[in-house]
């Protein structure tokens, strides 16, 4: 993956946060959508891979970790 998603967990740009989906599966590994609270947007990345990468380094640069949008 490049830098180009950076931004998601370097804190140039504002609201980027991971919204846990399946908060009440306990058992199961959590999944997450990441998730602007400014714009109330999700960003979906076309390659699944650079998207869980993404995804990995928000929770590794502890990125805000939601379980509602509101």
């Amino acid at each position: 993956m490049s830098n180009e998603y950076r931004y998601l967990w370097d804190g140039s740009a504002q609201g980027w946060a991971l919204l846990h989906t399946n908060l009440q599966d306990r058992d199961q590994e959590p999944q997450y959508l990441i998730f602007n609270q400014a714009t109330k947007m999700a960003l979906l990345i076309s390659n699944s891979s650079d998207y869980a990468a993404a995804k990995q380094s928000m929770l590794d640069h502890g990125v805000k970790v939601i379980t509602d949008v509101a």
